[in-house]
């Protein structure tokens, strides 16, 4: 008979010792649930932190595919470094070149290969939102490249060719998996990156 507290007690020893590298042992039944509140506030800015982590490598990724100087790289870093969590607006907007991205930390449901309907959801909002603008926004995405960066793992990749693939077509057709260097870009489409 499934027993849901050893299970999930199992889960987060495993998770603990794997993150820690420590000995294995009960960590769950040491901490209270006191304890068990403050971590879970701990926890909880992860989301942002991992986005604060693909915005980083997505920029840097821009950088590269527009041979953006190092000084200008750096300032790009800086405003992303210093833009709060959940910002109204874009995770990163350029002025040069005119650039609007947003940042996805999705991983597909279940450890599969497809997303999520909320997943599904959410990613159609941003690329709707990518290629008609965002009321708390100046940028005009009209006059900007647009990119959608996702966590670069085989499930997401397999979940993202799925959920491309099933998009109505006026959107299916504005999109562009990982654009190859030669291509040109243009300010029509949202380019999907995969990035660590």
């Amino acid at each position: 008979m499934f027993n849901r507290e050893i299970a999930l007690k199992t889960a987060f020893n495993r998770t603990i010792v794997g993150l820690l590298g420590i000995e294995e042992k009960d960590y769950y039944s040491k901490l209270t649930t006191e304890q068990m509140l403050s971590l879970k506030t701990a926890l909880s800015d992860i989301n942002n932190l991992i986005t604060l982590r693909l915005a980083f490598s997505l920029a840097s990724w821009i950088c590269d595919r527009f041979n953006i100087s190092e000084w200008e790289r750096k300032d790009i870093l800086d405003t992303i470094r210093s833009s709060k969590p959940n910002t109204n607006g874009y995770d990163i907007e350029l002025s040069a070149p005119d650039t609007v991205a947003e940042i996805k930390c999705n991983i597909p449901i279940n450890a599969g290969r497809v997303y999520g309907s909320a997943q599904r959801n959410g990613l159609r909002k941003d690329i709707e939102g990518l290629l008609a603008g965002k009321s708390k926004s100046s940028k005009n995405p009209d006059k900007s490249f647009k990119f959608l960066g996702l966590y670069d793992i085989p499930e997401v990749r397999a979940a993202t060719e799925h959920f491309v693939k099933y998009l109505p077509a006026n959107l299916n057709q504005k999109i562009v998996i990982e654009p190859p260097q030669e291509k040109t870009l243009d300010d029509q489409h949202v380019y999907i990156v995969f990035v660590k």
